[in-house]
């Protein structure tokens, strides 16, 4: 480091470690099928009394997925996970295998700690083009922020080109 700067990995340690300090557990997801895997798994843990036993489908969980993101905007889909004043718990309704309905808690406005935090760095994404996060803010298994970080010097106009 002769230039004195702090590298993007040192950076993004750096972040990790404070973060973890505060209370967010460290999970290693370095793809979308990691991430998908890893939701399914928080989801099943927090709703373990709604599901009774019978753990989500492929196509039950592909609903949840269908639910959260679906064409909604971005606005729709923070109204989901926040709730409302009334009831401050994001939940989703979704038909189970057995026609059921199923009520499932995204997020818990109400008593935060009862919120699992994480984070993780560096997963890839493929797509038109593969973009690499370099931290990623977790809540109850569901990324919320991505976080791009830069050492000092470095252009930011091709990063920003690059998520888009």
């Amino acid at each position: 480091m002769a230039s004195g700067h702090q590298s993007e990995a040192e950076l993004e340690n750096h972040l990790i470690r404070k973060l973890q300090s505060i209370g967010y557990h460290y999970v290693e997801i370095p793809d979308v099928e990691t991430l998908n895997t890893h939701f399914r798994a928080v989801l099943s843990e927090r709703n373990q009394e709604r599901l009774k036993g019978t753990p989500l489908s492929d196509r039950e969980f592909q609903a949840v997925l269908n639910d959260l993101i679906g064409a909604k905007t971005h606005y729709q889909v923070a109204q989901i996970l926040r709730g409302s004043v009334v009831q401050p718990t994001g939940k989703i309704n979704i038909k189970r295998d057995d026609d059921s309905s199923l009520y499932l808690e995204i997020f818990n406005g109400k008593q935060f700690d009862q919120n699992i935090f994480e984070v993780s760095h560096q997963m890839t994404v493929e797509g038109r083009h593969e973009n690499r996060y370099d931290v990623l803010i977790l809540i109850n298994g569901m990324p919320i922020a991505q976080i791009e970080l830069k050492r000092q010097g470095v252009e930011f106009t091709p990063q920003i080109a690059r998520t888009n």
